[in-house]
């Protein structure tokens, strides 16, 4: 049986982690629907992507200073719309 601090400990270690999850789905929900109702800023950063990624393999941290327009989308959708209301 656990002591009552264990327990204690452990239920707000998993309000911690159930905060933080919680911000990044609101966060990425967010991307994706400010990217669905956009279908031309998709278009532009895939283009974007293919030709700063190629198809030859997935994209990495080296990546992002060179995608400049994805990140620039990413940063308006978090900007525009505060995913702490969602």
């Amino acid at each position: 049986m656990k002591s009552s601090f264990a327990l204690s400990a452990q239920l707000s270690h998993n309000k911690n982690y159930s905060a933080a999850s919680d911000t990044t789905r609101s966060a990425v929900s967010t991307f994706i629907l400010a990217i669905l109702m956009h279908p031309d800023v998709q278009r532009k950063a895939q283009q974007e992507i293919d030709s700063v990624v190629g198809s030859d393999r997935l994209p990495d941290f080296s990546d992002i200073p060179h995608l400049i327009y994805l990140t620039a989308a990413i940063k308006e959708s978090l900007r525009s719309v505060c995913s702490c209301y969602l």
